[in-house]
């Protein structure tokens, strides 16, 4: 028992060290010297609503709907009326003839308005919503290049607001991490 506890509290030690090392980080600052200040662009995509209105010629129906029958529902009502007498009997056949001449008078009605005539045309406005897609150039950054006295050089990446205080030849801090590789 006293070797198991032994072993576990040795490995957990270890274990302890070993992260301990990985994320142990050093660093130092250092002042360099501006080399160049170099705009970063990326195309980004653009999409704009745009209203497209045109003039269209639209045909005008003549108006049947006056109110007045129609020689299609009278002719509509008539064969109706004829079909429905030869249904059922008694009162049955009275309820059977009306039925048939509304339904024939109604039917007649819908053939005649799919007849209608076009009477003239008229002009409207149609607008629709298009959406139109453009790439664009944007600047979102620089990348500053810099050196130091003691020959350390590169280049850093960094947003607009922070690059445009750099000019060539200005001073920059730089922090330099030191990071054992393992």
């Amino acid at each position: 028992m006293n070797k198991l506890l032994t072993a576990m509290v040795g490995a957990a030690m270890l274990f302890a060290t070993s992260v301990s090392a990985q994320t142990n980080t050093n660093y130092f600052d250092i002042t360099g010297t501006v080399t160049s200040v170099d705009p970063i662009y990326s195309t980004v995509k653009v999409t704009t609503p745009q209203q497209v209105c045109e003039e269209k010629q639209v045909p005008i129906y003549a108006n049947n709907g006056n109110g007045s029958l129609t020689g299609g529902q009278i002719l509509g009502g008539i064969i109706g009326g004829v079909i429905g007498s030869k249904i059922g009997s008694g009162s049955g056949k009275d309820i059977a003839i009306g039925t048939g001449a509304i339904i024939g008078s109604q039917i007649g009605k819908n053939q005649e308005n799919q007849n209608k005539q076009i009477v003239g045309y008229q002009t409207v406005t149609q607008c629709r919503t298009v959406n139109t897609t453009q790439d664009q150039t944007r600047m979102t950054g620089y990348n500053i290049s810099f050196s130091t006295a003691d020959g350390f050089s590169g280049t850093t990446s960094v947003t607009q607001g922070v690059a445009t205080r750099y000019k060539v030849g200005d001073s920059i801090k730089l922090r330099v991490s030191l990071q054992p590789i393992f």
